[in-house]
């Protein structure tokens, strides 16, 4: 989508980072691609295992907010993912910065052998003949994707989307692609990309190379 919008408009294009709780919270360099944090009205930390993260390293954002007089948010979990950047961006602007974002805490998959895999790792978004797709988390050990094409793959282009999962995944884990017209929504309206039956949004977060207490079966969540 971002290389369509640079070819249609021949002119570049450069990600924001923001919530709903404090509205923006870093926005890209285009000398660096480092995310610029917004340092003059926030207070960002990025935590790993309730310490700081250092330079590299992925961890929780925490943010306070020091403008929000009437509603304080003071090191509120927003619940992203992201990777500590350098503490002034390289470019000679006088930010912190970001060095990237992967996503929601509560999109991990725990996987067998308590390992934890982020969807965004699979790579779909990059192949060309899907038009939607959902990754769900049936079970621990089987991974099932609903994709709507654009046309009909070859054995080529299957070969090419299942592989690199398989390979990610391990073959411990079942991982099966399943063609489809539509992708029915939420109930709420909304689409969910990745979604995982074992785990709730509230669960407990560990790092892959942390102690996992093996998550308990919820078909509530």
């Amino acid at each position: 989508m971002r290389q369509q919008i640079q070819d249609g408009f021949s002119a570049p294009v450069f990600e924001t980072y923001g919530s709903i709780e404090f509205y923006l919270l870093a926005w890209e360099c285009p000398t660096t691609g480092e995310y610029h944090s917004c340092d003059d009205g926030l207070i960002i930390e990025v935590l790993r295992d309730g310490a700081p993260a250092g330079e590299g390293e992925r961890g929780e954002l925490v943010g306070t907010d020091l403008h929000s007089f009437a509603m304080p948010l003071i090191r509120y979990q927003l619940g992203d993912v992201v990777t500590k950047g350098s503490q002034t961006c390289r470019c000679g602007q006088p930010f912190s910065t970001i060095r990237s974002i992967q996503g929601r805490m509560i999109d991990y998959f725990v996987l067998p052998g308590n390992r934890v895999v982020h969807p965004y790792e699979l790579g779909v978004r990059k192949i060309s003949w899907i038009r939607e797709f959902q990754v769900t988390q049936e079970r621990l050990e089987f991974i099932v994707m609903k994709v709507v094409p654009f046309h009909a793959p070859s054995t080529q282009e299957m070969a090419a989307l299942v592989q690199p999962v398989m390979a990610l995944l391990g073959s411990d884990v079942q991982f099966q692609v399943v063609l489809v017209d539509t992708i029915p929504r939420e109930a709420n309206g909304k689409f969910r990309v990745y979604r995982s039956h074992i785990r709730s949004a509230y669960d407990a977060f560990a790092w892959p190379d942390q102690k996992m207490v093996p998550p308990v079966a919820n078909d509530d969540c």
